[in-house]
């Protein structure tokens, strides 16, 4: 979903199951040549956190930085705990504090209170007739996106 506050506008996208799993592919993080490396290497570190099996790759994408990151490969390489340093003293830290890898409920796709579900050149209508001169989208992209939005309202239902 994409939500637009001039207009108050929400513009809803279904992807079939065929577009979910291509997304997925293309954004593949255990593809990454790195993290393959470590998590194939029998001598890499290798831990738990939240109760996944975790493994440590650790990069120093220039001189002046470090960083060891926590990937689950179970969960398509996902980074669970990642420690970063510079050189000057400087580090941050995270970790993902809490998963549920259940599907999110439908409710989370309900468009929110005081917006209005728009295909993407209803939306761009909106914003012109607001702001004169002006484009949201702009009218070659907004017609791009109003025939996948319509083909993703078909895949709303199956």
């Amino acid at each position: 979903m994409t939500t637009e506050p001039f207009t108050k506008s929400a513009t809803t996208l279904y992807l079939s199951q065929a577009e979910v799993t291509s997304l997925r592919a293309a954004q593949d993080a255990c593809s990454d040549a790195d993290i393959r490396a470590a998590v194939a290497s029998a001598l890499s570190v290798r831990g738990h956190v939240l109760g996944y099996e975790v493994i440590r790759v650790d990069l120093q994408p220039r001189p002046d930085w470090h960083f060891s990151s926590w990937v689950a490969p179970a969960l398509n390489c996902l980074e669970m705990r990642r420690s970063d340093s510079w050189t000057d003293g400087a580090h941050n830290k995270f970790a993902v504090t809490q998963l549920d890898p259940r599907e999110p409920p439908d409710a989370l796709f309900d468009v929110p209170a005081g917006l209005t579900e728009r295909s993407p050149e209803e939306a761009e209508s909106e914003y012109a007739a607001k702001y004169p001169g002006k484009a949201y989208l702009g009218s070659r992209l907004a017609s791009r996106l109003e025939e996948r939005y319509r083909v993703h309202q078909a895949n709303r239902h199956n």
